[in-house]
């Protein structure tokens, strides 16, 4: 009797206070009867009532409203007030939940939402052009998503994919500044001095970007779906790879961030993309030389002769690890070359000249 009476004040109450109950209580009849409810809520043009019902959907595993949520999507898409960006996050959020499988036309505009790229990654296969053009025009370098994209597309290369990085890879070679007639102390090879986190300039290093997000009054709590490179307990394997990303999933705070890479790590991470492509093909992803300082002139002059000397030994090499590919632009892709100057000279009087791409 206690028993029916709960189901019959649940079905007069608002679906708000539906929503705080546990749902291993429902009973899949209940079930059935919330779904006519949720699609007329998705069909609602109050922006906090489309969002309950997703949430709705989501949390009580409807996946017969992914029709639904999915035409909700396409008709606040292109809304830009507030309430419609929150609103797409609770459809977002609902389909990535009830695993959907969205078109990724649909989705493009959408790609600064996380949760838009996890349902496009998460179909990488079917989606990698679109990955790709993501990985090469639309994602900021170092991001979580960058990241993960570029772990999709290394594991089943597209056509292209090894031109994209062979563009944004950043060789590196380290001039070690000795008195004449010297070498240079440091006997650190060169793969030992690319890894090592000392590399990344001010401003460079990994960080954590965060903007505030409040929820606006009368909408469900969010969804957070933070992007991270550290498998914790209970975080999802989102893409595997030399440096893997997760994602880790709960309810969202006052701010939204996103983890970013390091100069240094995405450096790491590029040349281990084009060694995957190319395991066959020696890559000098960085060098060591050591110039013997006399004069601020000549001091420029050798390391400008080091830099090009770099670049037409690595210039082949790139030319055919993206040739492998079927990209046809390798003659168009000039090799990056950053300098790292360390000073090794036992009485430095005389300043060393800047040099372009120097790091210091």
């Amino acid at each position: 009797m206690i028993a029916h009476r709960r189901t019959s004040l649940a079905l007069l109450c608002p679906l708000g206070a539906v929503l705080a109950q546990d749902p291993a209580q429902l009973v899949p009849e209940w079930t059935r009867q919330l779904l006519p409810r949720v699609r007329a809520q998705l069909e609602d043009k109050d922006a906090a009532t489309v969002a309950w019902g997703a949430e709705a959907a989501a949390r009580f595993g409807l996946r017969e409203a992914q029709d639904a949520l999915q035409g909700a999507l396409e008709r606040w898409q292109d809304q830009d007030d507030r309430n419609a960006a929150h609103v797409r996050r609770a459809l977002l959020d609902a389909l990535l939940r009830l695993e959907a499988q969205v078109p990724v036309a649909r989705l493009l505009p959408l790609w600064n939402e996380t949760a838009a790229f996890l349902l496009i990654a998460r179909l990488h296969e079917r989606n990698g052009a679109a990955l790709l053009d993501a990985f090469a025009n639309r994602l900021q370098p170092s991001s979580m998503r960058w990241l993960a994209a570029g772990n999709l597309l290394a594991a089943a290369p597209p056509p292209g994919f090894a031109a994209a990085v062979a563009r944004q890879t950043e060789f590196v070679l380290f001039v070690d500044v000795v008195d004449q007639g010297q070498q240079s102390p440091d006997v650190r090879p060169a793969a030992q001095r690319a890894a090592e986190p000392q590399l990344a300039d001010e401003g460079d290093a990994a960080a954590h970007v965060c903007t505030l997000d409040t929820t606006p009054k009368g909408f469900p709590p969010r969804t957070s779906h933070e992007l991270t490179t550290e498998g914790t307990p209970g975080a999802l394997l989102v893409a595997p790879g030399t440096r893997p990303v997760f994602e880790q999933r709960g309810r969202a705070g006052l701010f939204e961030c996103e983890a970013t890479l390091s100069r240094q790590q995405r450096g790491v991470v590029l040349a281990s993309w084009l060694r995957q492509l190319a395991p066959d093909v020696e890559i000098e992803t960085a060098r060591v030389v050591a110039v013997q300082f006399a004069a601020a002139a000549n001091f420029s002059a050798d390391v400008a002769s080091a830099v090009t000397t770099y670049q037409q030994n690595l210039a082949p090499v790139v030319e055919r690890i993206v040739a492998a590919d079927r990209a046809g632009d390798a003659a168009r892709i000039e090799p990056a070359i950053r300098v790292v100057v360390q000073d090794l000279r036992s009485a430095p009087t005389t300043p060393l000249p800047p040099v372009a791409g120097t790091a210091k």
